[in-house]
């Protein structure tokens, strides 16, 4: 590439994002290109939405992969965060533009609100009002393709998966009184531009030189800002079984059904997940592999997991290693789980690596390594104008619990690979060994009535059981909506023996789609011997999460149990799984 050249990348996550190590790769393309003093200058400008640079900047705990090390590297101190809204500055320059004639701006300054000037002429009110009224059948095929883009799915999305999801998304009143041509009628309202050629679904015609004979004839994509109203408004609901079968059924790019198959399985749809994976992993999929791998862990299935493990690791994935280095570790076996670890830094796994240099450093080297980023702390402290690091966190501190201050923490955050301003703001106070001035801090927020604030002490009281306290104040944040708070509430009140308070707080949150929680219901039911409400329970979670055969292993000789388990038990007393799919090769 020649010197002045101008790379531009709009939606950048499809290129930085892109699945089987590929987005890596152009990670470090990109980062090369950028780092060579004899390819320069050279520009190179994209665009990303907040989540996914979230996403690529996150640091995995000990024990994740780490899939984004490329693209963090990449991003690391070039992010450049652009309001949603229009300053004071910005908006009087727009109204200059106004008067000096620009029709378009003045229409949306008369008619856009809070300074949103950017959405409104690209067409979000009347994207989103379009939504909003939408017909049942029309909202259906719009929530199944959200579903699908933000639990993995390409951009493009064929019309027969469309049309099988969607049937769940409607009632049963909705669904009886469709008409005959409902889909058309769907999709002919959802075409219809605003603003231009924004339509809330258009179709993607391929060109003719493009087309395969195993290309689906119709393929269709949701509009970019629906897709981002999706992932926030949708985030805590599952969807429904059609959504699942249809993926299972009209959805064959490797990529696409692996992660898929990953998001059925963290909802415990193990049924769904893994037949999403089989198809892949038959050809050596890596995250496929892992993905069977981890759901015949979950069934008891160790040995079928064990080789799973050990296909999905030679296939490449270093997740794979991981799990295995547990394996290993709960075993007790740490010869093994050493020799798995220094695998996952040689295929360059951070986490491997900070744990294979850590049982390679010195106590010496290791007080050197905290000397070096308390001077930097202290670096910090002095640039920003304080005397000494207590001050400058203190007023950091401080400053988050406004709005404005939040924002800039965030930032900050988000600059520093933190996934969360408060853990940032932990970890800065961590390095200062001053644990009992960010107490005194949290305790000032806390009074106000601040959320995170009152959870955050919450936990800790939590862990010092201090039982009383925490609920109180898990109570006070849940009160308010933070979902954190509200799943600490339920395992503290069934800790202390209140039943009925913790399935009130576990039956809310499995309502937002935490199937988690829907298990804590049944659980409680059995503790009291409800044998018939947990059963009703279990049945609902069978219709709508697939977690039948998990929970049908504690009571296998119940043959109240067994139309749970429609295929019976093998003679070991764990149920039969028709599903499972043969190793490959």
């Amino acid at each position: 590439m020649d010197p002045h050249t101008v790379v531009w990348l709009n939606e950048a996550q499809h290129y930085v994002g892109a699945g089987r190590g590929l987005g890596e790769r152009i990670g470090a393309a990109l980062h090369g290109l950028l780092t060579d003093p004899a390819r320069g200058p050279v520009l190179v400008l994209g665009t990303l939405w907040p989540e996914h640079a979230e996403a690529y900047a996150k640091i995995p705990r000990p024990g994740e992969e780490d899939p984004h090390s490329q693209v963090r590297e990449l991003l690391a101190g070039r992010l450049i965060h652009l309001p949603d809204s229009f300053d004071a500055t910005a908006e009087a320059a727009a109204e200059a533009m106004a008067a000096a004639g620009d029709r378009q701006l003045a229409h949306a300054l008369e008619s856009a609100s809070d300074g949103r000037l950017t959405q409104f002429l690209a067409g979000a009110p009347e994207l989103l009002h379009r939504y909003e009224t939408a017909t049942p059948a029309a909202r259906a095929v719009l929530d199944a393709a959200a579903d699908a883009r933000r639990l993995g799915s390409g951009l493009h999305q064929p019309l027969p998966f469309l049309e099988a999801a969607a049937e769940g998304y409607l009632t049963d009143d909705e669904y009886d009184t469709l008409a005959d041509n409902w889909l058309e009628q769907a999709l002919a309202d959802l075409s219809c531009p605003v603003h231009g050629n924004l339509a809330p679904l258009r179709r993607v015609r391929a060109r003719s030189a493009q087309r395969v004979p195993t290309s689906p004839a119709s393929v269709y994509r949701l509009a970019d800002y629906l897709e981002q109203h999706g992932r926030s408004q949708r985030r805590l609901l599952s969807p429904p079984a059609s959504f699942w079968h249809g993926a299972c059924a009209h959805l064959t790019a490797a990529d696409e059904r692996a992660a898929l198959g990953e998001s059925a399985r963290l909802r415990w749809r193990l049924r769904m997940a893994a037949e999403l994976f089989r198809a892949p992993a038959a050809t050596g999929h890596p995250e496929a592999l892992l993905g069977l791998a981890r759901i015949h862990f979950t069934l008891g299935g160790d040995q079928h997991a064990e080789d799973l493990y050990g296909l999905a690791a030679e296939a490449g994935s270093v997740a794979a290693l991981t799990d295995l280095h547990w394996k290993r570790k709960r075993a007790g076996d740490e010869d093994a789980a050493r020799l798995i670890d220094q695998r996952a830094a040689d295929a360059g796994d951070l986490v491997a690596t900070l744990r294979v240099s850590a049982a390679n450093t010195s106590a010496e080297e290791r007080a050197a390594q905290e000397e070096e980023l308390a001077a930097e702390q202290a670096a910090a402290a002095a640039a920003a104008g304080y005397a000494s690091v207590v001050d400058y966190l203190t007023a950091l501190t401080k400053e988050s619990w406004t709005d404005a201050g939040y924002a800039r923490l965030q930032r900050q955050a988000y600059d520093h690979a933190y996934d969360d301003p408060y853990d940032y703001l932990s970890s800065l106070w961590s390095r200062t060994g001053n644990d009992e001035v960010r107490e005194r801090l949290y305790e000032a927020a806390a009074a106000t009535g601040h959320p995170e604030a009152l959870y955050r002490l919450a936990i800790r009281k939590s862990e010092s059981e201090e039982l009383a306290a925490a609920i109180d104040l898990a109570f006070r944040a849940a009160s308010t909506g933070h979902i954190r708070a509200a799943q600490l509430l339920a395992w503290d009140l069934e800790e202390v023996g209140d039943a009925a308070g913790a399935e009130y707080w576990h039956r809310r949150l499995a309502d937002y789609g935490d199937d988690e929680h829907l298990m804590a219901v049944a659980r409680l039911r059995q503790q009291v011997h409800d044998t018939a409400g947990a059963l009703a329970v279990y049945r609902e979670a069978a219709e709508t999460a697939g977690v039948d055969l998990v929970h049908c292993l504690n009571w296998a000789e119940d043959t109240a149990w067994q139309d749970l388990c429609p295929h019976g038990f093998d003679p070991d007393g764990t149920p039969s799984v028709p599903w499972q799919a043969p190793l490959p090769g």
